[in-house]
């Protein structure tokens, strides 16, 4: 009797192995597919980004061989059709046949956009000199992520190029003169003629270590003065500059971004000074940025960054001015180390900061765009004209005072570091004539780009 019931027991669990081993199997064929067809994906958005590349930046370069004079319309269809046949050459390659196929097989066109603008990217009629190329949903075959369910395998890639130079229009440009040095090397008040100019590998005259680190306060800079704390530029004048309107309240609108203002600063032009400190509209604009409201505008205009964190308790100050001239920045509590300090490599690392931007919020708020020219003509409070080399990019690294001391703290960073900014490294202003380079920039609408 007892022989028969473990028979009968024995009889049950057949099978049941091979149950567990096809759960396995399944689970092994999903991990498979998933390196395979993953890794097959990930080679194939390469190449078709190595493609998209290429186009844009053939596009970029018709559009700047046509005379001024040419309707935009011609340049138009002659980017677009320099853009696809880059495009189709590049296919054409024997490594990137698969992709020949599925865009042929996609049923969608290469589209190819321009703008007045690189940031914002705004796709117009008459827009010139940025030419964005994107390649959208190239079916690619599905191998092993079959058996999971996985029907589908789509590529697609963006890509935008343009001039890099002065003479086309920077947006949410900081109506905020930094000091720098020409290309000769030419000192101005914050610099010495010493390690000045882009060829000594930094910026203006401003630090720019290549890793967006600050390893000493030295690696700070102060892009506004205030009252009580000396003037490098003029009796009366703090840096701030009249780019577009007057006033502070054009000017807090200016710092916040509310009115995304586009300017034009290139060959014999030359920016107005805004005299006088202007605390409270420079606060109270720059500080939207770092989530803190203390005045007429509000989150709805003007949303904070997706990152506000700043070292509150060791505030950074300014002690004057040194005997050249130059800004002596300090932290509040008189130590001269950057412990705890947040920068712009704090900034990128932030989890806030990366999710944000997949996310499509408010990110960059506190990467920043502002000119850098000779503070050494401006001598006095009025409206001066003053001369702008280049502009920039600036980390703000903490919030304004709306008092007095209405300083402006952060750390420059270059295109090695992931300025995209117009201009950068442009050491005098454009001459139409002259030489220029076509590159890629980051295309702020795709997060892959």
């Amino acid at each position: 009797m007892k022989r028969r019931f473990e028979t009968t027991i024995r009889k049950k669990q057949q099978g049941v192995v091979l149950v567990l081993v096809a759960i396995a199997m399944l689970a092994l064929l999903a991990m498979a597919g998933l390196a395979m067809d993953g890794g097959h994906l990930l080679l194939n958005k390469t190449r078709l980004q190595n493609a998209v590349d290429a186009s844009a930046l053939s596009a970029a370069r018709t559009v700047a061989d046509f005379p001024e004079d040419t309707s935009i319309s011609t340049i138009h269809a002659a980017a677009e059709a320099a853009a696809l046949a880059t495009f189709m050459s590049n296919l054409g390659l024997a490594d990137n046949g698969e992709l020949n196929e599925a865009y042929a097989s996609s049923g969608t066109s290469l589209l190819v956009e321009f703008s007045e603008t690189l940031n914002p990217f705004v796709d117009a009629a008459d827009g010139l000199p940025y030419v964005r190329v994107t390649a959208v949903d190239l079916p690619l075959e599905v191998w092993l992520l079959q058996v999971v369910g996985f029907a589908d395998k789509e590529v697609s890639a963006s890509a935008v190029a343009g001039p890099i130079g002065l003479n086309a229009n920077t947006c949410d440009l900081l109506p905020i003169l930094a000091c720098g040095c020409d290309s000769d090397g030419t000192a101005t008040p914050d610099n010495t003629a010493d390690d000045c100019g882009p060829d000594d590998g930094n910026y203006f005259g401003y630090v720019d270590n290549g890793n967006n680190d600050i390893e000493s306060l030295d690696d700070v800079s102060v892009i506004k003065l205030a009252g009580g704390s000396g003037t490098d530029v003029g009796p009366g004048n703090f840096r701030l500059l009249r780019l577009d309107g007057i006033g502070g309240g054009d000017l807090r609108d200016a710092l916040a971004g509310v009115a995304n203002q586009c300017s034009s600063i290139g060959d014999d032009q030359a920016a107005d000074t805004e005299p006088g400190n202007k605390s409270g509209p420079v606060g109270q604009g720059l500080n939207t940025r770092l989530g803190i409201y203390d005045g007429p505008i509000g989150p709805d205009e003007a949303p904070a960054d997706v990152v506000t964190d700043y070292d509150s308790d060791n505030r950074l100050v300014l002690e004057g001015l040194d005997e050249n001239n130059r800004p002596i920045i300090n932290r509040a509590d008189g130590t001269p180390d950057v412990d705890g300090l947040f920068d712009y490599q704090d900034y990128l690392n932030s989890p806030e900061y990366a999710d944000g931007c997949l996310a499509g919020e408010s990110c960059g708020r506190r990467e920043l765009v502002l000119p850098i020219g000779d503070c050494t003509g401006t001598t006095t409070g009025t409206s001066s004209d003053v001369y702008v080399y280049s502009v920039g990019c600036f980390f703000l690294m903490q919030d304004v005072d709306v008092g007095n001391d209405a300083e402006v703290f952060g750390q420059f960073y270059s295109e090695s570091e992931g300025c995209d900014a117009i201009g950068t490294f442009t050491s005098t202003p454009a001459d139409p004539s002259a030489v220029f380079k076509i590159v890629l920039f980051r295309d702020t609408d795709s997060g892959d780009s």
